[in-house]
């Protein structure tokens, strides 16, 4: 008789763990990354935080790893509004976490603004090459 096995999905913390995290086992993780980013990863560090626990401790965001927590955890007192004044990238994912949980309407206004600035800057830059090339 065939046994049958329950495979268990990814995105359960618990196997995700016990598969990449095990002692000697780094280097599936670097291989799992290395395939999704693209890029060769030569070490890694592997940080469990408990997000309760990291909000009660209330640190700053000195650091890119704090940064990137308090994007995680959502808005406390202002610390993401610091983590994005620090940190380009932390900025640059707030934008995209806002643009994502916009609704349909949202996003269609959002757009159409985005298109109107980039008609004005491609005017704009028209307007320059045209004076450019009549004074020469």
């Amino acid at each position: 008789m065939e046994q049958k096995v329950e495979l268990l999905p990814l995105t359960n913390d618990y196997v995700f763990k016990r598969v990449f995290t095990k002692d000697g086992e780094e280097d599936l993780l670097k291989d799992l990354l290395s395939a999704i980013l693209n890029i060769e990863i030569k070490e890694i560090e592997v940080h469990y935080i408990e997000l309760p626990k990291f909000i009660k401790k209330n640190p700053g965001v000195k650091t890119k790893l704090e940064q990137w927590l308090w994007l995680i955890c959502g808005e406390e007192g202002g610390k993401v509004e610091m983590a994005k004044k620090e940190n380009e990238k932390v900025k640059e994912a707030s934008e995209v976490l806002e643009r994502m949980s916009m609704s349909y309407e949202e996003r269609w206004l959002y757009d159409q603004r985005m298109l109107r600035k980039m008609d004005e800057m491609s005017l704009k830059e028209h307007a320059k090459q045209e004076r450019t090339r009549r004074t020469d």
